[in-house]
């Protein structure tokens, strides 16, 4: 039998989240918090980041692999915790790693960039860059009116809402 690895689990409820990271990881997992017995898994296509439970949603990002090194398919997912159920899917084209929902968007940070989706339906509502080559690997997280997010280069950021769109 081979060993999968996960991330921390996250705790919603009555149940315990997990994702497998790693080359052969492809599944996001719901168990019982009180037995580990499987409530329901779902084929999500390659390594996962972070997963951020939100109201009865699951959301988290997926990498999977493609024909050659660096050449990835990456994925935001958002499922129903009781169920399962994709609620829906989006392909993007930056490695997303930490999401919250503040504001009634979900901020994820990304490579490259601090982006905003609708969280019903995954539309990119927003898109805030950063420098090219760095990834947004600390937060976001918010205080008060702002959203601080740190890259892996130690840069530092506070973004807030203005008046011509959400960032």
């Amino acid at each position: 039998r081979q060993v999968q690895y996960f991330y921390v689990p996250v705790l919603s409820g009555d149940r315990l989240f997990v994702a497998e990271i790693g080359g052969s990881g492809s599944k996001t997992w719901c168990l019982n918090k009180s037995n580990g017995d499987v409530a329901w898994s779902y084929e999500n296509g390659g390594h996962s980041y972070r997963l951020l439970a939100h109201d009865d949603k699951l959301l988290h990002a997926t990498a999977g692999s493609g024909p050659c090194f660096g050449e990835s398919t990456i994925h935001l997912h958002c499922l129903k915790q009781g169920s399962g159920e994709k609620v829906w899917s989006i392909e993007v084209n930056q490695y997303h790693f930490r999401a919250i929902v503040a504001g009634g968007l979900l901020l994820w940070g990304a490579r490259g960039a601090l982006n905003a989706y609708d969280p019903t339906n995954g539309e990119l509502k927003a898109h805030l860059p950063i420098s090219d080559g760095t990834a947004i690997t600390s937060g976001p997280v918010v205080a008060g009116v702002k959203i601080i997010i740190a890259d892996d280069r130690g840069i530092i950021r506070a973004a807030a809402p203005t008046a011509k769109g959400p960032l």
